[in-house]
């Protein structure tokens, strides 16, 4: 058995290196750390150039911090059990959707007074980019399958006291798969199937699996995960067409074949890692500390890459070499993206 540290209620263990759990009644640290080196990993993805994602495997690594974020989402819903009540809408105005439209507003105006100065953008440009793209800014699609799934994770509970243990995960696949036929029939526009939760509706079954202890790796489970990561790497380096089984759109990767991997290889590594890094006190206190404030930090880093990146890497590709200058954007994108939003909530907590 892998102590993670003394206080068991604090913590999350990985017991006999098999069984992947969270706490469930007290506050789950390694939680906070696996949100951090997602969000880390978010603006990571915005900021890196698409082909160092190519040839660096992004698709096996660092693409996934939506998924995960989801599965969380889902365990936190139903940790206290599935006899819940949808969320008090005043809760999901003051965590997500007031901060996510104060964010957009401010983003909107300064894309308005300087889109045009800066990416030559027309007014009737922007307003278009910002309907069909749900908000401005890097993952703005973020929030909608954010209060999707909210909605949806009470809609289903029932269904998992009337269905037996052994044959939810047939029943994750079959209404995952209709999902992506039904897509895939009516052609579905991408922008619109970017801001709907259906792509990530089978995560669902592992946020639900971590909630009842039984995230397990096995041989059974190593090579689900061993299907996925083929497939992953399919959809992502070939130009296969499934359709209508997987419905083919520029989310290339994520269809419910492709999360055995994350739930039982990525999610257990992380977990590992929060294990193998705990010497490490003020590092991970820094990790968790990003976690916490992750959704700040989503929504900053909207705006940063909105409005202050374009003018960054304007100056930057001005006075130095072209390839230093992409290393000094990741730098500074990824520091300010991040450093102030923790100093910030960091100190006003203290307070």
């Amino acid at each position: 058995m892998i102590e993670i540290r003394k206080n068991k209620s604090e913590e999350s263990v990985i017991n006999n290196s098999k069984l992947i759990t969270f706490d469930k009644n007290g506050y789950d640290k390694s939680i906070d750390f696996i949100k951090g080196l997602c969000i880390l990993a978010v603006v990571a993805t915005h900021c890196i150039p698409s082909v160092i994602h190519k040839y660096f495997l992004f698709c096996l690594w660092i693409d996934w911090q939506v998924a995960l974020f989801l599965i969380i989402q889902t365990f936190h819903t139903y940790k206290k059990g599935i006899d819940i009540r949808f969320p008090k809408f005043q809760k999901l105005w003051k965590r997500i959707i007031k901060p996510f439209l104060f964010t957009e507003i401010i983003i909107f105006i300064g894309a308005i007074l300087g889109g045009h100065f800066i990416q030559q953008e027309t007014v009737s440009a922007i307003v278009n980019r910002f309907i069909l793209s749900g908000g401005l800014g890097p993952g703005s699609y973020y929030p909608w399958i954010y209060l999707q799934m909210a909605l949806l994770l009470p809609l289903i509970a029932p269904m998992f006291k009337r269905i037996k243990a052994k044959y939810l995960i047939w029943v994750f696949i079959a209404i995952s798969e209709a999902l992506k036929i039904a897509c895939s029939v009516i052609n579905m526009p991408e922008w619109l199937y970017r801001l709907l939760f259906l792509r990530y509706f089978f995560l669902i079954y592992f946020g639900y699996l971590l909630v009842m202890e039984e995230l397990r790796i096995n041989k059974k489970t190593i090579f689900l995960a061993i299907i996925s990561v083929i497939a992953i790497l399919l959809f992502q380096y070939s130009n296969l067409n499934l359709e209508p089984f997987f419905f083919t759109t520029g989310w290339k990767i994520f269809h419910w074949i492709s999360y055995f991997y994350v739930a039982y290889i990525l999610l257990y590594l992380l977990k590992l890692l929060y294990v193998k890094m705990n010497r490490y006190t003020k590092v991970m206190e820094y990790i968790e500390s990003m976690g916490k404030y992750s959704y700040e930090i989503f929504l900053f880093q909207m705006l940063y890459f909105a409005l202050v990146s374009p003018i960054v890497n304007k100056l930057l590709t001005m006075v130095i070499n072209k390839y230093i200058a992409v290393i000094l954007f990741v730098a500074i994108s990824i520091i300010v993206s991040i450093v102030p939003v923790v100093y910030y909530k960091t100190r006003r907590s203290q307070k």
